[in-house]
């Protein structure tokens, strides 16, 4: 048989071997820190303890603070920078999510930590659908329990309007609350008596060293001295004005004695450091 390419004339051209350049593998992408390389296993205990830091930093303005020096790394050993990134997260996350506090678990994996901002959007969409189920239980079981004549679920009994509750704080106490409570909100902007419901994202819990709005109740019962029900735009007035009484009688006191101070001669230690300082 006939070779075609010879009957078409054309003619073999045999070029020779060259070795081929086989491109090198481009490094695998680092892992990232957050994921697999934890200094700290991932324990209830640890998560927990970041979490309630981060709160604990929420609330007394210090995040931007921590933020840069956790990025610096100019933060305790025992501190571990994934699970506090994410904690961070998670926390600050909470007011825009409407969620309130919980137990912070469960704590999050190894890979959620890769991204800690989109791992802490979606558990706190889980949270706050958990929340609302919750919610929705509780008010079926309130209706049902009324409506047969039970007590309240999980009450173990019968409870007692809050006008007749037993505070479990001293008037000196709640005093010092309150006005703390209204310290740390104008801090971030405004005080506003919503704040002390415990549905508000910004509630203070009472285990956090906050006030409720049934607390004010029973202060109010406190400072005038019975047990009555009263509308609560009362009951917060009279909180309020004795609160702003109160204050106005420390700073009061604290100008006699700052007055009194000053009209003292000085020690002649002191006047001697003084001089001393100044000769310097």
């Amino acid at each position: 048989m006939s070779d075609p390419k010879k009957a078409a004339g054309i003619r073999s051209v045999k070029i020779p071997a060259t070795p081929q350049t086989v491109p090198a593998l481009a490094p695998a992408a680092a892992t990232t820190p957050l994921a697999d390389e934890l200094e700290s296993p991932i324990t209830e205990a640890n998560w927990q303890g970041c979490c309630k830091l981060a709160f604990n930093l929420l609330h007394s303005n210090q995040i931007a603070e921590f933020k840069i020096d956790l990025q610096a790394g100019r933060v305790p050993q025992n501190i571990e920078p994934a699970m506090m990134t994410a904690a961070l997260n998670l926390v600050t996350g909470m007011a825009e999510a409407g969620v309130h506090k919980w137990d912070w678990l469960p704590a999050p994996g190894a890979g959620d930590l890769a991204d800690p901002a989109a791992w802490a959007t979606r558990r706190l969409a889980e949270r706050r659908a958990e929340q609302d189920a919750a919610a929705h239980l509780r008010r079926w079981d309130s209706k049902v329990a009324r409506a047969f004549g039970q007590s309240q679920p999980g009450s173990g009994g019968t409870i007692n309007p809050i006008h007749l509750q037993q505070p479990k704080h001293s008037l000196e106490e709640m005093g010092k609350r309150l006005a703390w409570v209204i310290a740390e909100h104008t801090k971030r902007g405004k005080f506003r008596r919503e704040d002390l419901d415990h549905r508000s994202p910004h509630y203070i819990s009472d285990a956090n060293g906050g006030i409720s709005n049934k607390q004010v109740v029973l202060l109010a019962n406190l400072i005038v001295g019975r047990q009555e029900k009263r509308p609560y735009d009362q009951n917060f007035k009279i909180a309020m004005d004795w609160l702003r009484d109160r204050q106005a009688k420390q700073l009061e006191l604290f100008r006699a004695t700052d007055d009194d101070n000053a009209a003292q001669p000085e020690p002649d230690a002191v006047r001697s450091t003084q001089e001393t300082g100044a000769n310097d």
